[in-house]
This record gives C-alpha cells, sequence and structure tokens, in this order.
C-alpha cells in the first residue's frame, strides 16, 4: 500500500503466538456499532484538511484508536493529537532502521516494487518470519502488510488473489503480528469481489494467530482508478463485521504509485460522512 512512512502507537496487549493449525475457521464477529480503527497517512491526513478543514480530520482521526503514518518531520498538530504514531518499514533494511527508534508499532509494508529488495519480495513467508523474529527482540508490535502484488512473483495460473491465498501469505503473516493488513484496494471497484478476498483472507489470519488484528485497504483512487464513496462505502458495509479497522489511501501520483494520478481527498471526505 503506498503511504509515507509511519510510526505507530500501542492500542491494546500484544497478540499471542499460538500454531497455524490445519482447518480455517471464520473470523469472530464484531459486535454491531463496534468503532472502526482508522490507518491514515499525515501526508493523506493534509489531503483531506486542504478540502475539509482541520476540524473534520479531528473530529474523525484524533482518537487513540487510530494510527497516523508520519514522515521525518510530522505535522506539528499531531503533537497534542490522542492518535497512535507508526513507523513504516519496506524492506528488513527499513526494519532494522525504524526499530532503532524504539518505535511502539512498526508496519512492515513488502510489495513487489522498488522499496523491497527483489530477494525478499519473491520470498514473503521468509522475509516476514525474518521480519517477526526480529521485531519480537523488541518492545515494538508488528503490522504485517504484504501486499497483492506479491503474487505476481508466484507460478502457475490463477487471479493474483487465488495464487496470494493458496499460498498462505495472509496467515504466515499473522503468525507473530500483532496486526495484518490485507491490502485488497486493487478489488474496491467491485464490492463483492473485495468481501470475498478480505473474508478469505481473514479467516486464513484468524486460523494462524487468533489475535491478531485485522485491517484492509481501502484508496480513494488505486493506482489512478476512479471509485466512488459509494462503492467504497459499500465495501466497509460487506466487511465491516470482519475487520478492526481499514487502511485510508489518498494517493498521488510518485515513486510509490507513478500511475496515481491527482489525489482525490474528496471521495474520503464523502466516504467518512456517509459513515457517520
Amino acid at each position: 500500500m503506498a503511504g509515507a512512512a509511519i510510526a505507530l502507537a500501542s492500542c491494546g496487549s500484544p497478540a499471542s503466538h499460538p500454531g497455524t493449525g490445519s482447518a480455517l475457521k471464520p473470523p469472530t464477529p464484531r459486535k454491531a456499532g463496534a468503532p472502526i480503527h482508522w490507518i491514515i497517512a499525515a501526508s493523506s491526513l493534509g489531503k483531506v484538511k486542504g478540502v475539509a478543514g482541520a476540524a473534520f480530520i479531528t473530529a474523525h482521526f484524533d482518537s487513540s484508536g487510530n494510527y497516523v503514518v508520519v514522515g521525518a518531520t510530522p505535522p506539528r498538530y499531531l503533537a497534542s493529537w490522542k492518535a497512535n504514531i507508526v513507523v513504516d518499514a519496506r524492506s528488513l533494511a527499513d526494519l532494522g532502521q525504524a526499530l532503532s527508534s524504539r518505535p511502539g508499532f512498526v508496519l512492515f509494508d513488502i510489495e513487489d516494487w522498488r522499496f523491497t529488495p527483489a530477494s525478499e519480495a519473491a520470498d514473503p513467508a521468509g522475509t516476514l518470519a525474518r521480519a517477526a523474529a526480529d521485531v519480537s527482540s523488541t518492545s515494538s508490535r508488528l503490522i504485517a502488510a504484504p501486499a497483492l502484488d506479491l503474487a505476481k512473483l508466484i507460478g502457475g495460473k490463477g487471479s493474483l488473489r487465488s495464487k496470494f491465498l493458496a499460498a498462505g501469505i495472509p496467515g504466515t503473516a499473522a503468525k507473530d503480528a500483532w496486526g495484518v493488513d490485507i491490502q485488497a484496494q486493487s478489488l474496491e471497484a467491485e464490492p463483492a469481489v473485495y468481501s470475498s478476498f478480505v473474508k478469505a483472507a481473514a479467516a486464513q489470519i484468524e486460523a494462524a494467530n487468533p489475535a491478531a488484528r485485522v485491517f484492509a485497504g481501502l484508496s480513494t483512487n488505486p493506482s489512478g482508478r476512479r471509485v466512488t464513496a459509494a462503492e467504497l462505502a459499500s465495501d466497509v458495509a460487506a466487511t465491516r463485521s470482519t475487520v478492526y479497522g481499514y487502511w485510508l489511501n489518498v494517493p498521488s501520483g510518485g515513486a510509490a504509485c507513478p500511475s496515481c494520478g491527482a489525489a482525490q481527498p474528496e471521495i474520503l471526505v464523502q466516504l467518512l460522512d456517509s459513515l457517520g
């Protein structure tokens, strides 16, 4: 998931680390009315603030249940916020550097892109296991975020999502993680497909580590494709009982997403308004 670097602080006790088990079971349904927990980059907050104002982002994101992605110089207003701060790592080298600052949380975002070495992207199971081991020796907590496009590196026929699930990547990511983000945003224009993939990945996560928090990705313009707030709201409605929260992205063209084009923060504003 393309985004700025982030630092994530605590929101609960560390996950326990059970074995994977042989059978998948459905995730435990969340209680009706349970709050949605958001991950969002400070850069995305700035874009939303530009169209909706400071009061809007404060009302929706300044909470101890939310997580803000910050860069080297976080916006000054975050110093007074209750929201948690997260450090982003896109390679094992990045992870080592991030852990040196002793963050409360670290997000490990490996993808088939220039920021993750090809050898690490080609072996997601080994890379995720190494990351978990590195984090386990610290006081930080791991949020694993292996991207769907890693399935491009898996041989054989089938869709990326079928190969991603068949390889057991969500379950592998969950084994020693506090949380896992399911990067499903490329599927969000088809809510039924999005929901099916998120629920299948969440079932793997639940089987591997019932204590892991499950997030799902949402984007206002994934790889430059236009989506509507109504489509995103349908994605949320179909998966809200399955996940702990969502990673919200308001990308724009750049090194992390060359095809993203102009940012669409108004879509996120419309989504949040519709969710109340």
